[in-house]
């Protein structure tokens, strides 16, 4: 049985090359210890059903998620596995984002979901979650912003329950552009497109 299951959406039009390789250089010497498993979801399959499938799949006491279009640094797995070592921690993001280009659009579209991040202390686009945290705050949920809902019901459980909510600080998750280079780099301050 895998300690860890790294479970990937993918929708049609996605090449998650660049993250499977990256994945692959974060593993290599974990000694077949993750899980690496794709979901294709369609128009009516979504992005959350994918997740949510993919974790029913496993029997993985971590499960890690991942959008198709980031990377992982080469710390990634290792640092999942330590913090998973503690029973304190019930889960969490990555606090170091990159992004694969930088414009003033993309600056200036980011800065009030940064704040609202930093606010919050949660981040998007990578999660790792114990298995028992992540079937009782009963998975990913509908939402326009599926990420922050479940990280916020992560941060809750892990309140209630006298635990914290932990995110990577070793660990660096590189994020596409691709949305902007589709939509253009002013378009989440001229109406967000997901």
């Amino acid at each position: 049985m895998f300690e860890v299951s790294c479970i990937i959406p993918v929708k049609i039009g996605d090449d998650p090359k660049s993250l499977l390789d990256s994945i692959r250089k974060a593993t290599r010497s974990l000694n077949g210890q993750i899980q690496t498993m794709i979901v294709f979801n369609t128009p009516c399959f979504g992005r959350v059903q994918a997740k949510n499938f993919g974790a029913s799949q496993t029997h993985a006491k971590i499960l890690v998620f991942v959008d198709a279009d980031c990377q992982v640094n080469e710390s990634f797995f290792e640092e999942v596995i330590e913090k998973s070592e503690n029973p304190y921690f019930v889960g969490g993001g990555v606090k170091h984002i990159e992004l694969t280009r930088y414009s003033p659009g993309i600056i200036a579209g980011l800065i009030p979901l940064g704040f609202y991040l930093l606010f919050k202390q949660i981040t998007l686009g990578a999660f790792w979650v114990r298995r028992s945290a992540f079937d009782c705050i009963g998975g990913f949920q509908e939402t326009k912003w599926d990420d922050i809902d479940f990280a916020l019901r992560l941060k809750k459980y892990a309140k209630i329950h006298n635990r914290k909510f932990e995110s990577l600080k070793r660990s660096t998750l590189l994020w596409s552009t691709r949305k902007f280079d589709e939509y253009g780099d002013w378009h989440w301050l001229k109406g967000y497109k997901s």
